[in-house]
């Protein structure tokens, strides 16, 4: 199998993540540039007409895109160690909390894309867009804390699917944005240390040219 992905995203580094945790060995990992137009040539959009990472190239010639598509795809292929829960009760958990996220992020993304300079020339912003949005983004943030408990990963005592969908996200506009996790959310704030923490978990390293042509593609620095 292939993955096909770029090195500083954050929706290719949640299959990364996945992969680690599952102790998946045998995929080969493919960087492309998407500065570089390299998922705009026409043997990728055969693969993906969208145009976008990642993509999970199987075995069989097929191809499988959507980071938590890939994940499924992937625990289904390997039941083994299981990162989408071993019980009823755990499945339930693991999928509440990738439906919130992917809420979540949507409002979230909305909203930071009509505040934030770093995407002021990407986007028309509006003030209006962010104030409808961002208490729903908030919320949504809120109760995936509540869902998480006392437990030190989203959905149990060990990490599964939500924890590499959400650790990118706030790993990435950490670094980049200087946006993060509200600091009364202490809780989920642990989290995110305890993900951090855990053996083999490649981190983010983004190189100075990264940030360069982000901002001369999006907008300013804050």
């Amino acid at each position: 199998m292939k993955l096909y992905g770029f090195d500083p995203g954050p929706f290719p580094r949640r299959v990364m993540l996945y992969l680690a945790l599952k102790g998946l060995d045998n995929v080969e990992v493919i960087s492309l540039n998407i500065f570089k137009e390299e998922t705009k040539t026409p043997e990728f959009l055969a693969k993906n007409p969208g145009g976008n990472v990642p993509i999970l190239e199987t075995d069989d010639g097929n191809y499988v895109y959507e980071t938590q598509a890939i994940m499924q795809y992937l625990e289904e292929a390997y039941p083994e160690h299981s990162l989408s829960g071993e019980t009823e009760a755990e499945r339930l958990r693991v999928d509440m909390q990738c439906d919130l996220i992917n809420e979540w992020y949507h409002s979230y993304y909305l909203s930071a894309a009509h505040i934030f300079p770093y995407l002021s020339k990407s986007k028309v912003q509006a003030q209006d867009v962010n104030i409808v949005t961002s208490p729903l983004w908030r919320t949504r943030l809120e109760q995936i804390n509540e869902i998480r408990g006392n437990d030190p990963f989203l959905a149990g005592a060990k990490p599964t699917i939500p924890d590499c969908l959400l650790f990118p996200i706030f790993e990435y506009t950490r670094v980049t944005y200087d946006a993060f996790i509200p600091p009364h959310l202490k809780g989920m704030l642990a989290w995110f240390e305890n993900f951090k923490a855990l053996p083999g978990i490649p981190l983010l390293d983004l190189p100075d040219w990264y940030h360069d042509e982000l901002f001369r593609r999006h907008g300013t620095r804050i």
